[in-house]
């Protein structure tokens, strides 16, 4: 275990040791498919404005039914009901917004696949070349803008077609790993939602249900609640660790050829994470890097936006008017007495000077974040696939 540890933390390292490279590639690969996945939506956001415009829907309208609803809903069945009017009353409007978040979801979930074979590279003292792996050529972004800007959306399935041309397998493939993967995670949702409805069902008033979850004393309904849902937590981080390889697999194409079905790297994964001295070591691995990386991060991230959340809050209440002051101090949200103490000798400039300069902090800490942290994990991961699962030496 310590070894391992030793070897993981090892390639790691290799991440700063190639810092400009990761990092340039990091920004390309995100920026790249960033925008493949905007583009791939504009179709769907294209049918989702035509439907807002040809329909007169108006969004402000929506939202504030939604605001009513919830306001005046005494019962889980009454808020079900509105729901459910709500959505058959813009179905297709609904339904594109939908795709248009899934299809740039799955888009651009693809990065991981490059992540992961940039990670591998590392590993084995190499580099990727800048765009090389990215799925599509420059003339085949070329033709996707000529298809967004001048081409009717008929001719979408033609244009696609073209597109993937020589990628086409490896990104259909990906996208099937990615099904595959969604349909194994629906075992611990349907873990908890097949109990909880039986259990709703057998209860089937529900005024009663009200009572019993607003009821602050321990009763049957929600002790079972909980139990079904711990259950379904535990079992979706399970099954998260076993497929999560699926996808470290796929993109270690020297291992493994590419002229195997999508549900084979899946199955691997789950065959590759076999025993729980394996899951218990995953574990380890994640909860040490974790605590190393995160903390401090967190702690300083989340002192700074307390910090600028004061100074908000003390503007609006110093900027307000005598009576909207006695209503904000009778607001138990935030406590305006203690604001008061810290910043009341506080002229308006200093104030403002020291919000700019929380906005500062705030976002060099993201940007330091970004390039010093952000996908870390991943690679420890992909290093405990390769020193661990697959028990492949690799040279120091």
């Amino acid at each position: 275990m310590v070894q391992l540890f030793k070897n993981i933390f090892w390639d790691v390292s290799l991440l700063y040791k190639n810092f400009f490279h990761w990092n340039i590639s990091k920004v390309l690969i995100l920026v790249y498919w960033f925008l493949i996945g905007v583009m791939f939506q504009l179709p769907f956001a294209i049918i989702t404005l035509a439907t807002i415009y040809f329909w007169k829907i108006d969004l402000d309208v929506i939202l504030e039914k939604i605001e009513f609803w919830i306001a005046s809903s005494k019962t889980l069945n009454d808020a079900l009901i509105y729901i459910l009017f709500l959505l058959s009353e813009h179905i297709i409007l609904y339904t594109s917004i939908f795709l248009q978040v899934s299809v740039f979801y799955i888009t651009l979930l693809y990065s991981k696949i490059l992540f992961n074979k940039l990670y591998l590279k590392y590993i084995k003292w190499k580099k990727i070349k800048y765009f090389k792996g990215c799925s599509f050529t420059k003339k085949e972004i070329f033709l996707w803008t000529i298809f967004v800007l001048f081409i009717p959306i008929i001719w979408l399935y033609f244009f696609l077609k073209k597109m993937f041309w020589e990628n086409e397998k490896n990104v259909l493939k990906f996208i099937q790993i990615s099904f595959w993967n969604m349909l194994y995670l629906c075992i611990p949702i349907m873990t908890f939602l097949i109990p909880f409805t039986i259990l709703f069902l057998s209860v089937w008033n529900t005024e009663q249900i009200n009572i019993l979850l607003s009821d602050s004393a321990i009763n049957y309904f929600t002790i079972l609640s909980f139990t079904f849902f711990v259950i379904a937590i535990v079992l979706f981080i399970y099954i998260s660790m076993r497929i999560y390889f699926s996808y470290v697999i796929f993109a270690d194409d020297k291992k493994y050829p590419k002229n195997e079905k999508a549900i084979f790297y899946i199955k691997e994964s789950i065959q590759l994470t076999k025993g729980w001295k394996k899951i218990g070591k995953l574990l380890s691995v994640i909860m040490v890097f974790s605590i190393i990386l995160f903390p401090i991060y967190e702690i300083i991230h989340t002192h700074l936006e307390i910090k600028q959340g004061n100074i908000l809050n003390y503007s609006d209440y110093r900027n307000a008017s005598e009576e909207q002051r006695k209503k904000l101090l009778e607001d138990d949200q935030y406590d305006y007495r203690s604001l008061m103490l810290e910043y009341e000798t506080i002229d308006n400039k200093t104030l403002n000077d020291t919000l700019r300069w929380y906005e500062i902090y705030i976002m060099l800490l993201n940007i330091f974040y970004f390039f010093v942290l952000y996908k870390v994990i991943e690679m420890s991961l992909v290093s405990f696939y390769k020193r661990e699962l697959v028990k492949k030496n690799v040279s120091n």
